[in-house]
């Protein structure tokens, strides 16, 4: 069987490297950065979760904007989930090499969830 995860994804303004060690301070985990461009990018992990957050023009100061993301190895796999998550719904990027050499795609779903599929390698 495919290995697949599910991830929550929040969009921060400017402050995802003090959120991400406070939830890290709470929940513990291995927490790591990385920059691309100019977005911090966070990954909060443990045996039992993962936790991923960012500084994104897309997070407002009201609401915390949370995507899920849904990633595996298998690229047929992850293309059909993909595929069938826009079933109703809308690709709001097709599934494309990022800056940081993954391959992956958004959408939101029929029911307004936003979602991330990646593919790794």
């Amino acid at each position: 069987m495919t290995n697949i995860n599910i991830v929550p994804v929040i969009f921060f303004q400017g402050n995802c490297k003090e959120a991400m060690e406070f939830y890290q301070g709470i929940l513990g985990g291995s927490l790591t950065f990385n920059t691309y461009g100019e977005e911090l990018h966070a990954t909060l992990t443990s045996d039992v979760f993962c936790l991923k957050g960012l500084d994104s023009k897309i997070a407002n100061a009201e609401a915390r904007k949370v995507e899920l993301e849904v990633s595996g190895n298998d690229e047929a796999k992850m293309r059909e989930i993909f595929a069938k998550l826009c079933e109703g719904g809308k690709a709001k990027h097709e599934i494309a090499k990022q800056p940081s050499g993954e391959l992956s795609g958004r959408l939101f779903d029929k029911y307004g969830l936003d979602w991330i599929v990646t593919i790794n390698k």
